[in-house]
């Protein structure tokens, strides 16, 4: 059996979408359930993946409170707040369905820490000089690895600190995904992924990405227009495979996309605000024709006669232009 350790960045990934609706979700109960993977939580992951859960929260009654108050007339309030703590609700329901471990981290010397983030020893970095979060992580999974006896562990993470915090552990390995865990149990080759990408290249999936694809701005784009004229794919990267059947293969990927058309909004901070009038008293404005995204898609790869045939889109999230978008150049 794997244990695996996953890091609170693989989480805000797949947008803290703990539900077995999400194919990665349901596929890494799944191989729980074979008692394949063994899922152990660290104390500072779980605290953390709580607090931006109760933040997102806090968020959502922001935003009801100033642009829908008018919801309170068509939604009792018992169910408002059923659905702002269904995330929260959600996370203990896939701790559960996971049979996490919660490994506390009351017997980690703070010593060694502090030793690190002095010396600017791995994960503590020149750029990211204050990771003490990822540094009690790391301590966490050694101290549970050697407690435990555990010969199999990987963590699940795209920190590059934490990456070379455990480089030289004989008995921790580094994975970026959830969907690698397949590669690694089903012993799924690169020469099999590889084939699979090439052929995701020269797909033509432009019309379904039209259809799919949910484009707005977020809470900064003042004043925005949205315009969307047409959208293309402009490549893929990170293809894992989440499952093989007969007639299709179920595979995750970056999917890079371009959008082509109008977008603008006011260019906050060039315009001039009036806090007595509260409004805008001078405005420029932000300009684009083309926007790129890279975007965690789930696709089907039809299977007709052994051989790769037609590409459905399962999963692609909405994607919310920020206003830094159309700021950088």
């Amino acid at each position: 059996m794997i244990t695996v350790f996953i890091d609170t960045n693989i989480y805000e990934e797949l947008g803290f979408n703990f539900s077995l609706k999400n194919d990665i979700i349901a596929n890494f109960i799944k191989h729980i359930d074979n008692k394949e993977v063994k899922n152990v939580i660290i104390s500072v992951i779980d605290n953390e993946v709580k607090s931006h859960l109760t933040q997102r929260k806090l968020d959502n009654e922001s935003k009801i409170k100033k642009h829908c108050k008018w919801i309170k007339n068509y939604i009792d309030e018992e169910t408002i707040n059923e659905n702002l703590n269904s995330e929260l609700e959600s996370f203990e329901e896939f701790k559960k369905l996971s049979q996490a471990e919660v490994f506390e981290l009351d017997t980690i010397n703070t010593e060694k820490v502090l030793e690190k983030y002095f010396k600017k020893e791995y994960p503590f970095e020149k750029s990211k000089p204050y990771e003490f979060k990822d540094a009690f992580f790391v301590e966490g999974v050694k101290r549970y690895v050697e407690d435990n006896y555990s010969i199999r562990n990987i963590i699940v993470t795209k920190d590059k600190g934490i990456k070379q915090a455990v480089k030289n552990i004989q008995n921790i390995e580094t994975i970026s995904s959830i969907q690698e865990l397949s590669d690694l149990i089903i012993n799924y080759g690169k020469e099999r992924k590889d084939t699979i990408t090439k052929y995701l290249d020269k797909y033509n999936l432009d019309k379904q990405l039209k259809e799919i694809c949910s484009v707005s701005g977020d809470n900064d784009f003042e004043e925005g227009n949205i315009e969307v004229e047409e959208i293309t794919k402009n490549g893929v990267w990170g293809t894992e495979i989440l499952s093989i059947k007969p007639d299709r293969i179920t595979i995750v990927c970056d999917l890079g996309i371009i959008l082509k058309g109008s977008f603008s909004c006011l260019d906050i901070e060039n315009s001039v605000y009036d806090s007595e009038d509260k409004d805008y008293i001078y405005k420029t404005y932000l300009e684009k024709s083309e926007l790129m995204y890279v975007c965690l898609a789930i696709l089907d790869i039809k299977i007709k006669n052994s051989k790769m045939s037609d590409v459905i889109i399962k999963d692609f999230p909405e994607i919310e232009i920020e206003y830094k978008d159309l700021k950088n150049k």
